[in-house]
């Protein structure tokens, strides 16, 4: 409790390795992910009693967002394989959705858009999806990205994003800047790397802070 200062609640207990965790949107619901080498799991629990709605076995280095909206769960993993696992959930029951395997791709970040319509993720081979909220069969690529992403976000109207992936070397960073309505790629910049990088509130300035510890804002 924030205003007390003191702890409210204990939740179970989801093995070791806790790494994600994801509040619904209207604060009635907490999502909590794990994973050791041999698998993770995923958790749903209702914030006010305590219970757990729901909890799935799922891959390894699991990463948990809610669509703004609140309708949904976002789940990004890998399995054994090394195949990346794309998973959607109802936000409410917990129950699976959709499911979405891809051999060989190992999927390790993931944004999703302010307005609750898109969902974006990127991995280690620099792919780029962007898929419907609503309807995950709708997706498209962003093309031209060969290096690892790094980093990817919205901007708060969920029309343009962003994707920060390295460059040439492990100390240079390339971002990029896109029209997701359009589908129109805007502008590149390239630099030190970049530790960190957001939109104002109202979506009009970029700010980036590079790993030599200079700001600068766009």
């Amino acid at each position: 409790d924030r205003a007390a200062g003191k702890r409210r609640r204990v939740f179970g207990n989801i093995g070791e390795g806790a790494r994600t965790l994801a509040f619904r949107p209207d604060g009635g619901a907490l999502a909590a992910g794990a994973s050791d080498m041999f698998g993770g799991v995923l958790a749903l629990w209702d914030l006010e009693s305590g219970e757990e709605i729901a909890s799935h076995k799922v891959g390894t280095l699991p990463e948990v967002l809610f669509t703004p909206d609140g309708a949904r769960m976002v789940l990004i993993s890998a399995d054994l394989a090394y195949a990346g696992r794309e998973q959607f959930f109802d936000a409410r029951s917990g129950g699976e959705t959709e499911e979405k395997v891809e051999p060989f791709r190992v999927l390790d970040v993931l944004g999703v858009a302010c307005g609750g319509g898109l969902v974006a993720w990127g991995g280690k081979d620099g792919r780029v999806e962007v898929v419907d909220a609503a309807d995950p069969n709708r997706r498209f690529d962003l093309p031209g990205h060969d290096e690892a992403v790094d980093d990817l976000f919205f901007d708060p109207s969920g029309e343009r994003l962003v994707l920060v992936t390295l460059d040439l070397g492990p100390d240079e960073s390339r971002l990029a800047l896109w029209d997701t309505a359009r589908r129109r790629h805007l502008l590149t910049l390239r630099g030190p790397r970049i530790e960190a990088a957001r939109f104002t509130s109202d979506g009009e300035h970029l700010a980036a802070i590079d790993a030599l510890g200079y700001l600068r804002v766009y």
